[in-house]
């Protein structure tokens, strides 16, 4: 249900290598966009069990099996440049602490972005913790987490290889959530660069910036939660898109 439609944009993988309960479940999905060395999205599932916390974080930067390393920056090291970004995740650390693989995996190069140290460490990190209490009160929270690349005038490069890497010029969350066999919905967007030039302050996170799925999709080109048409119906899909629901 987190998968957005098929896209030409990039190349899709998905990981569905998490060992849950004794189960294999799946564990994130992304789209690769190979030019600008970004995820577009990565796209994952939350739900009380996949967040039980039975490790610690891991700090196991390196390269996604799934892509030759020679395609990926590494992120081992810091970026490099005048600008210091920070290696942000998108789908977060703290997301995935049920075993050590699940961590790991959440520190791929395909899961980094490069990031204003100052919006990772509060308004972004807010928001991450915010998302995860929302999955707690939940049957399960269906998240996409992306970035625009289109315009972007910035990178950086890894401190290794010296690969470029597109500084994103926004960064979003699409939610959907079920609860009691409903489905609603919200989102939120931020103009990345604003804070990365101290336009605005990333102090706080405040929930009423939310807006709807559907104006992320207008702003990205993307389509969100592609299969919700075949649980409610088209028209039913597009008005929970089109509403951004508080919970």
């Amino acid at each position: 249900m987190e998968m957005p439609a098929r896209s030409d944009a990039g190349a899709f993988y998905t990981h569905n290598d998490l060992q849950l309960g004794g189960k294999t479940v799946r564990n994130w999905s992304f789209l690769w966009d190979a030019s600008n060395k970004v995820s577009l999205w990565v796209a994952y599932p939350l739900y009380a069990s996949i967040l039980e916390a039975n490790v610690d974080r891991t700090d196991a930067w390196g390269y996604d099996p799934l892509l030759p390393s020679s395609q990926q920056p590494d992120v081992t090291s810091t970026y490099t440049g005048s600008t210091s970004y920070a290696r942000g995740h998108q789908l977060p650390s703290a997301d995935r602490l049920s075993s050590y693989a699940a961590n790991a995996s959440t520190f791929y190069s395909t899961n980094m972005t490069p990031q204003c140290h100052d919006f990772n460490n509060n308004l972004w990190a807010q928001l991450e913790s915010q998302v995860r209490y929302w999955a707690k009160g939940c049957d399960t929270l269906y998240v996409v987490t992306g970035c625009i690349v289109e315009g972007s005038t910035r990178s950086t490069t890894d401190r290794n290889t010296g690969m470029r890497i597109t500084v994103p010029t926004h960064y979003y969350k699409a939610l959907l959530r079920l609860k009691n066999g409903s489905y609603t919905s919200c989102a939120y967007i931020y103009d990345h660069f604003a804070y990365l030039d101290g336009e605005l302050s990333a102090d706080s996170f405040d929930m009423s910036a939310r807006v709807s799925v559907t104006e992320v999709e207008k702003k990205t080109g993307m389509t969100f939660f592609a299969n919700l048409a075949s649980k409610v119906g088209e028209s039913q899909a597009q008005l929970i898109k089109a509403t951004a629901s508080s919970w």
